[in-house]
């Protein structure tokens, strides 16, 4: 059996453990390959509108919280990935977006989006060991200004003196 042939099979496993709607975004995901939820959103409700008028969803279709729900269902049975978070420009307004994909997909994010760009955090002046011998208070204030890139109110050589005292 090949690698192909057991990957359709375990497909058509997730087909029948799923049901009503987790099936249906399941089977949306898999026809449209990486996509972010509003692209779900927005190609069920399409799908919807297809359908005779007696069998539509009442009163206006699927709603974002319910696709949310679903996708979060589907990565817990390990039936979908995370493929990260990619960015694009909407109407001059960059946008981010979480994509989704089965497990195995070969095709890429569309070429639209990117990755955005890590941000990177200054390395920081303090160990826990020193933050252990400050009081709470102050090692709480310290880190938090270290986290967010401010100056601290301590000089970076008596941090420094403290760290050297302790090693």
């Amino acid at each position: 059996m090949t690698v192909q042939e057991s990957s359709k099979m375990a497909l058509e496993e997730y087909r029948e453990i799923l049901n009503g709607d987790k099936q249906a975004v399941f089977e949306a995901i898999v026809d449209l390959g990486p996509v972010h939820n509003k692209k779900l959103l927005e190609y069920l409700n399409q799908r919807e509108m297809q359908k005779p008028k007696h069998l539509r969803r009442k009163p206006e279709g699927w709603h974002m919280n319910m696709i949310n729900g679903r996708t979060n269902d589907l990565i817990a049975m390990k039936a979908i990935v995370d493929r990260g978070v990619w960015k694009v420009v909407w109407y001059g307004r960059e946008k981010k977006y979480v994509h989704w994909s089965v497990w195995g997909e070969t095709r890429q994010v569309p070429g639209e989006f990117v990755p955005p760009k890590e941000k990177t955090m200054p390395a920081p002046l303090l160990t826990s060991r020193t933050v252990r011998d400050m009081s709470a208070s102050e090692a709480g204030r310290v880190l938090r200004d270290v986290r967010n890139g401010r100056p601290t109110k301590q000089k970076t050589s008596q941090i420094k003196q403290r760290q050297l005292q302790l090693f």
